[in-house]
């Protein structure tokens, strides 16, 4: 769901970036709220669970590539060491 949410929110906010955007529609304000709670839910349930266990499971290494590879899906550069 945070996808579907994402794809209709990126545009516009791409326009808010280049000080283009008209102020925020109904749909665009309902869609960042949904956004942001269900975002929210899925940090807490990362920090709490996910996190947690793979410190438990994996090696330094490993825990760095897991960063990486979801660094690379949204497109943020990983920091250079």
């Amino acid at each position: 769901m945070l996808d579907v949410l994402w794809a209709e929110l990126r545009d516009w906010l791409l326009q808010v970036k280049a000080a283009q955007a008209l102020p925020a529609s109904a749909l665009i304000a309902n869609a960042a709220q949904r956004f942001s709670a269900l975002h929210a839910a899925h940090i807490a349930i990362e920090n709490t669970r996910i996190f947690p266990a793979a410190q438990a499971r994996m090696n330094a290494a490993q825990i760095t590539a897991m960063g990486q590879d979801m660094a690379a899906r949204r497109g943020v550069r990983w920091p250079s060491d």
